[in-house]
């Protein structure tokens, strides 16, 4: 019993030794033929990823000078922040004070999970209700870092005389730190292809794709599959080196030609390192030449990838499938003939049996032959059906390998997983 439950979890959880290659929109199935061919490598250790698929969900990082926070739920619109301030500025207004706490945490959640620009000036209205509150329960942190907050989103806010003055002192002493500050510059990879992001609500242009901002909190909006929302505390690095912000999520599946460009390389190495381990080994496909690249390396070799179907067995693959499963399809029609045929000759031979009537008899005779001569076709075509699947399951073969077929894996693939099969 425990052997059969250890078979049953390894043909379920998915291989880890998998390697990816990234192309820009190719066929997967020919793209993973002919980099297998050029890596020799098992196509079944080898799986086909966009960047779009690659990066689609995946945190960003900061490199030094602080911390970035990626949305941790579902994208929000401007509605959700708009409805959960008018929620706390109501709670506050009846003192029930645990209600509007709950309805600033959802707000702060939406306003992080924003796919629009951010309305700096209701986010701000959050932020400064949370510093309010925060200060009340004697979290003077919280309550200085959501004031700064607010402050960043909108410059020059003033103290909102429609509250008591209690957390005031510590509000106006956030102000005067902001005013000091010296801004820095952090680096953007990659950099979005109008060069220009949402900054605190703000659209601003990129330097040599770089921002410059102030230390402390910040929201920066980019362009992804949507609108990329990150909250970041940004710090002035210790060391000197200037931070970098690096965002899988908007990678666009052009980047996969960042690999011919030198210049572009470290970058590439850059990204790909945020989302496997050191020393992975990755491919990458770009205008038709297959690229072998192991992280944190400079190590990028150039693979030659069969542009011809001779000699590759690229072509003998996909022409093998190809009649396969078109064997498949006309033996699976041929064996529904066949067995609607059957049933109509068996209803008309029970109906002639039983007929008081010449005319029926010679109705549910000529049903009879109707469906005798469709049998004949349904069995042809069965036979043809299994002949194609038959040739194209052989042309799959690869000589230089046993003549057999068996299951060795289920490999995760984009939309699902497929069962490989050895000598396939």
């Amino acid at each position: 019993m425990r052997a059969l439950i250890l078979l049953l979890l390894g043909w379920s959880l998915p291989s880890w030794a998998v390697d990816p290659v990234l192309h820009a929109g190719e066929d997967s199935r020919l793209l993973l033929a002919r980099a297998a061919a050029a890596a020799d490598r098992d196509s079944a250790e080898l799986t086909a990823y966009t960047f779009l698929e690659l990066g689609l969900g995946k945190p960003a990082v900061l490199l030094g000078g602080g911390r970035v926070e990626s949305c941790r739920g579902f994208p929000t619109t401007d509605l959700a922040v708009r409805d959960a301030l008018d929620r706390a500025d109501r709670a506050m207004a009846y003192v029930e004070m645990e209600k509007a706490r709950a309805h600033l945490q959802v707000g702060q959640d939406a306003v992080r999970c924003l796919s629009v620009p951010v309305d700096p000036r209701r986010a701000a209205q959050l932020a400064f209700l949370r510093g309010v509150l925060a200060d009340s329960d004697g979290e003077a942190d919280t309550a200085r870092l959501a004031f700064e907050e607010a402050q960043v989103l909108q410059p020059g806010m003033g103290w909102d005389m429609n509250f008591p003055p209690d957390a005031k002192p510590l509000f106006d002493e956030v102000t005067e730190a902001r005013a000091a500050l010296e801004p820095i510059s952090i680096r953007l990879v990659p950099v979005p292809d109008d060069g220009q992001v949402w900054l605190d609500g703000e659209r601003v242009a990129l330097t040599d794709g770089k921002l410059s901002v102030t230390p402390g909190p910040h929201l920066i909006q980019m362009p992804g599959v949507q609108l990329i929302t990150l909250y970041l505390q940004i710090r002035a690095p210790d060391d000197g080196v200037e931070p970098v912000l690096v965002v899988p999520a908007a990678m666009p599946m052009a980047g996969v030609r960042w690999v011919s460009d030198e210049s572009l390389r470290p970058d590439l190495d850059l990204v790909l390192s945020t989302l496997y381990d050191p020393t992975s080994t990755v491919y990458i496909s770009a205008d038709g030449v297959l690229y072998s690249h192991v992280l944190g390396t400079e190590e990028w070799t150039e693979l030659k990838m069969p542009s011809g179907f001779a000699g590759s067995g690229v072509g003998r693959i996909v022409a093998g499938r190809s009649l396969m499963w078109t064997g498949v399809a006309v033996g699976g029609g041929g064996l529904i003939l066949a067995g609607t045929s059957y049933l109509q000759a068996n209803t008309a031979a029970r109906a002639g049996e039983t007929a008081q009537a010449w005319s029926v008899y010679e109705s549910e005779q000529a049903r009879y032959d109707s469906a005798g001569d469709r049998m004949v076709i349904a069995r042809w075509t069965l036979l043809g059906g299994v002949a194609l699947g038959g040739s194209g399951l052989l042309l799959q073969i690869d000589g230089d390998k046993k003549k057999e077929a068996r299951p060795v894996a289920l490999v995760p693939a984009p939309g699902g997983a497929a069962v490989v099969v050895q000598g396939w």
